[in-house]
């Protein structure tokens, strides 16, 4: 694997990024989120570092406490949470839900359906303290189509939801 140049550059601008998702122009008493996601690491360069990879979700989980803030603040009744694949970086998400046009229900109950995880890894309760979020955990299979031919994996998510 290339060498990761220009990273104080690149985390500076992912940054702005995600602080421009809880911005009052993104986030108005009209708006909806049909789970809405965004990765944090689209390009999974925290599978060749943990250190990358915990980078990433920290501008993440800053995110998420904003939106969290100002969907509040406006009165939205929203669902947010993360999801973590421990066996790939660039499927990390940072998640939105609210009740919307489509019927999707709201709020999302397989989100909450899933077991709770009683072996979270060191590193995930490092970031994401758990006497203020709650672990939920599922094998999900996913399927990679980048390839000629489609790659199907099992892959262990984290769903991270802050308690109330």
């Amino acid at each position: 694997m290339k060498k990761f140049r220009g990273k104080r550059r690149y985390f500076k601008n992912l940054e702005l990024e995600f602080k421009s998702f809880s911005s009052p122009s993104y986030i108005d008493i009209d708006d909806w989120f049909n789970d809405w996601h965004v990765h944090p690491d689209f390009y999974g360069h925290g599978n060749a570092s943990l250190r990358i990879r915990k980078a990433h979700l920290r501008i993440a989980l800053g995110a998420l406490q904003d939106m969290r803030q100002h969907l509040a603040k406006k009165q939205i009744e929203h669902q947010i949470y993360m999801t973590i694949a421990l066996e790939d970086a660039s499927q990390d998400a940072l998640h939105v839900h609210t009740s919307n046009p489509y019927g999707t229900p709201f709020p999302l109950e397989r989100v909450q359906s899933f077991p709770l995880s009683l072996h979270v890894p060191t590193w995930v309760t490092e970031l994401f303290p758990s006497n203020r979020y709650t672990f939920h955990e599922s094998q999900e299979e996913f399927v990679d189509y980048t390839e000629d031919e489609p790659v199907s994996s099992i892959v262990t998510l984290f769903y991270i939801l802050p308690n109330s």
